[in-house]
């Protein structure tokens, strides 16, 4: 192999036995040779060493630019010198020092002119060539040995790229070079140019950078696969941990548009985040933990952004989505499942990724007061929003962000300094006062009680006036004050906890007689917990008194039964707000309960990745986060499906409660839930045929029979085009064995795709003519099926009161004259759907719905026992 390569490239450098018309051919073998060696690696034999092969092809390449200084004929000897080049300095091998001033000699780009038209004539047989891929090709092996050059010498004193007397261009010159030709390089030798930026950075007058970064992310837009190189140059040490505001403003600008797009074309963003913490990570462990520091500081804004990035997405992303979890539902049949490297996906690993460093950061010294303004910019963002939408439906752009940025803050919440506790458990508190999320409000709740346990002082000034008969608070939102108040009778020793109690009682107590249902729920079960917490020693007359008051509210069947209610709230009851603060519980268990979307919920498989990737070594997230919850009670809630049950559901919420007991969320008996948002059917998660259609004899993941596999729907009758588009559509998502129509060419008219929404690609679908539906009917009675008809008869019976056979064939009529005499004749059975007013019939794709609906759902407990 290495022979063969080495010979290529030696016959290519001295042009041996090659004419014009092999140029093309050269260029191509190379490239080709490229590819494989990238793929099964590539050493050099004993024959011939690199330092040869170099000093050949130089010598070659300065011979033919002697009499012209920058400009290069294409001859055959000078392109296959380049490919000499352009390898060697590929594989970054090691040069002497001559040959590297020899190569470091050459002009810094180089103009390639077309040969003679006496050379290239139609008879020698290149007359057709295309000189522009050829001129491509060459040009991206100058920028190759330019990046070589670069990186190898750009420690030179002065921004010398060397300090030999051959030197014909400085670092200076190739920053300029390279900002010119930005425009014009090609998609493929876009990435090596960015390179060559980044290596000649350092040597750059600020005032050069912006614009010159700015027009090449002006290319980069329209050509994606080079956003690493870019990143790596936006992102760069000289950039990122510059004070000066012109560089902090570009990287703050050009990031929110790559968080623009990331947000319409998937993965994008990963590579901003990945890289971002990269570079800071690099940083600090070289020692630079004060520019670090302040890097953070100047770019908290940028930080914020990632750590709730993730929108709802478009139709064509949601799509995208859909399919890879599809994949992902395959495991191991599948091999992209066993080759991927990471099982965190998508936007979950943006955040994750950026909360991972963040934890490293507050577990180091010296961060204390980055900390502490980002807490503080999290609360603004918080009451930003909740200032722009203050109601907001379930699993929308409000509530994710919301959630988001509550479980960053809990994260970082203990390693936090305590001196900027009060603001944030004032301001904590004010944004319960809001409408909240279940999960945002029992996230808010967990952060006021950590808070205020850890600066118990702050409670008689935050917590216990907002008891007082006077308070702020709206009454609806007083059950979250109660839930603070319970949660803190668990943060302190028995001492304190007993003053805390005797302390609260009295304001808690009166609140027991509320009129507002859940104030008064919430205020009996704070009431009850208190009083056993706080007694102590012997009971006088009002203590007394108190104790049949609480021994009332247990035993009185109403009572009882409402209280019995709180004992499955996730806020109230399961959580335990000082053991429970773990990863399991922050990005699991608690989205889950209250009914987040899968999306939002990252599984034990994918925390464990985290963990292993970024929580380990000293100051990991374990010291004072640990990663599993082992709270058995929120554990056997989610193996359960929590009280809200399933995605996209209500949750385990207040409102889940005040349902149950039929009133509504503000107190009013028989006002019901408010919202609810649509979710549509993944066909994989509901157990439908698409799977088997695509993976046929493959162990699928999901029952995937079809309920109504036993039917068949003739719809020969049937002459109206939009009816039978309709018609497939509705066997297509109850799962009929089949549909048959008249002919087959009604599949491909428009006006039955644009009902049919793709529906005939997973459906069978035969032919049958008029003339021959008597003979194919006796045909299904012999093959075992009963022959029914949709048709209003002497003798038809109600669909109501109708059991349909699993082998059924239902024959649908004519949109005017129904089913013909003679066809009736063959049937077994005539049904009919009852009518309550004057028109005579339905459609009869309505009809044919209504009577596909009836037989799926006879069947639909046969199939699934």
């Amino acid at each position: 192999m290495a022979g063969t390569v080495e010979g290529l490239l030696l016959r290519g450098t001295v042009g041996e036995g090659l004419s014009l018309p092999h140029l093309t051919l050269l260029t191509s073998s190379l490239s080709s040779l490229h590819t494989f060696t990238s793929l099964y690696g590539f050493s050099w034999s004993g024959d011939i060493s690199p330092a040869h092969m170099m000093s050949t092809a130089l010598r070659n390449l300065h011979s033919a630019l002697s009499s012209n200084d920058q400009e290069l004929e294409l001859t055959c000897g000078a392109v296959g010198s380049l490919g000499a080049v352009g390898w060697v300095c590929e594989r970054n091998t090691d040069l002497p020092r001559s040959t590297l001033s020899s190569l470091l000699s050459l002009p810094p780009h180089l103009s390639f002119l077309k040969p003679p038209v006496a050379s290239c004539s139609e008879s020698s047989g290149c007359g057709g060539m295309e000189w522009g891929p050829l001129v491509e090709w060459c040009e991206a092996q100058t920028w190759t040995a330019t990046h070589y050059c670069l990186r190898h010498q750009s420690q030179r004193e002065a921004g010398d790229v060397r300090s030999d007397d051959g030197c014909r261009w400085e670092i200076c010159d190739i920053w300029e070079l390279c900002a010119e030709r930005v425009d014009c390089v090609t998609g493929r030798q876009l990435p090596t140019l960015l390179d060559c930026l980044c290596l000649a950075l350092p040597f750059v007058e600020v005032s050069n950078i912006s614009s010159t970064v700015t027009g090449c992310w002006r290319i980069v837009k329209d050509c994606l696969s080079s956003l690493p190189s870019f990143l790596s140059l936006l992102l760069h040490p000289h950039i990122l941990f510059s004070s000066d505001s012109l560089l902090v403003e570009l990287v703050g600008k050009l990031c929110s548009e790559v968080l623009e797009l990331g947000e319409r074309r998937a993965g994008l963003t990963n590579f901003l985040a990945s890289t971002l913490c990269a570079s800071w990570r690099g940083e600090w462990e070289r020692g630079g933990e004060e520019r670090v520091v302040q890097s953070l500081l100047r770019h908290r804004q940028l930080i914020l952004e990632l750590c709730c990035f993730g929108g709802i997405g478009i139709r064509s992303m949601r799509s995208q989505e859909d399919g890879e979890e599809f994949v992902r539902l395959l495991g191991d049949q599948v091999a992209a499942n066993s080759a991927a490297n990471s099982c965190l996906h998508g936007d979950c690993r943006v955040r994750l990724t950026i909360l991972s460093f963040l934890v490293g950061v507050a577990s180091r010294r010296g961060s204390s007061h980055f900390l502490s303004q980002f807490s503080r910019e999290i609360m603004e963002k918080l009451s930003d929003l909740t200032a722009t939408k203050p109601r907001y439906f379930i699993n929308s752009l409000t509530h994710r962000r919301k959630q988001r940025l509550l479980q960053t803050l809990l994260l970082l919440l203990p390693h936090l300094p305590s001196e900027g506790d009060e603001d944030l458990a004032g301001r904590t508190l004010q944004l319960l006062g809001s409408d909240n999320q279940p999960s945002v409000r029992h996230l808010l709740e967990w952060t006021a009680s950590v808070l205020l346990a850890r600066q118990p002082h702050l409670v008689s000034s935050l917590l216990l006036p907002a008891l007082l008969p006077d308070s702020q608070f709206r009454l609806s939102r007083l059950q979250s004050v109660f839930t603070v108040a319970l949660h803190l009778t668990q943060a302190w020793d028995h001492a304190h906890t007993v003053r805390y109690c005797k302390t609260l009682l009295p304001l808690v107590f009166p609140w027991t007689t509320c009129h507002h249902f859940l104030v008064r729920l919430y205020a009996q079960k704070t009431a009850q917990v208190v009083w056993e917490e706080g007694r102590e020693g012997e009971e006088g007359q009002l203590e007394g008194f108190i104790n049949s008051c609480i021994m009332f509210m247990r035993e009185h069947s109403d009572a009882a039964r409402s209280s019995h209610k709180l004992e499955a709230n996730v806020g109230l009851s399961l959580l335990r707000p000082f053991s429970d603060l773990s990863v399991q519980a922050l990005f699991d268990y608690l989205p889950r309960l209250c009914g987040a979307v899968d999306s939002e919920c990252v599984s034990v498989e994918e925390l464990r990745h985290f963990w292993e990737q970024w929580g380990g070594g000293e100051g990991g997230v374990g010291e004072k986060v640990p990663l599993y919850c082992d709270n058995g009670a929120l554990r056997e809630m989610v193996k359960r499906g929590g009280v809200g049950g399933g995605e996209g559901g209500k949750g385990d919420d207040t409102r889940s409660i005040a349902h149950q007991l039929g009133v509504g969320e503000d107190g009013v008996e028989g006002e019901g839930d408010r919202g609810d948002i649509q979710k549509k059917i993944t066909r994989w998660a509901s157990g439908a045929g698409v799977m088997e259609e695509l993976f046929p004899g493959r162990r699928l993941p999901v029952e995937t029979s079809k309920v109504a596999g036993g039917l068949v729907v003739v719809a020969s009758l049937l002459t109206k085009i939009p009816n039978l588009g309709g018609l497939c559509r509705t066997c297509e998502i109850f799962g009929a064995g089949q549909l048959v129509v008249s002919s087959l060419s009604v599949v491909d008219d428009p006006q039955f795709s644009a009902l049919s929404v793709s529906a005939q690609h997973w459906l069978n679908i035969s032919e049958v003519r008029l003339p021959k539906l008597p003979s194919y009917l006796l045909a299904m009675r012999r093959a075992g099926y009963q022959l029914v008809g949709a048709e209003q008869t002497a003798q038809s019976k109600s669909i109501t009161s109708y059991s349909f056979q699993p082998l059924t064939l239902l024959l649908l009529g004519n949109e005017r004259e129904g089913i013909p005499v003679q066809l009736l004749q063959l049937l077994d059975e005539c049904v009919e759907i009852p009518q309550l007013g004057v028109i005579r019939s339905l459609n009869v794709h309505v009809s044919g719905a209504l009577l596909v609906w009836e037989y799926c759902k006879q069947h639909l407990h046969t199939s699934s026992t």
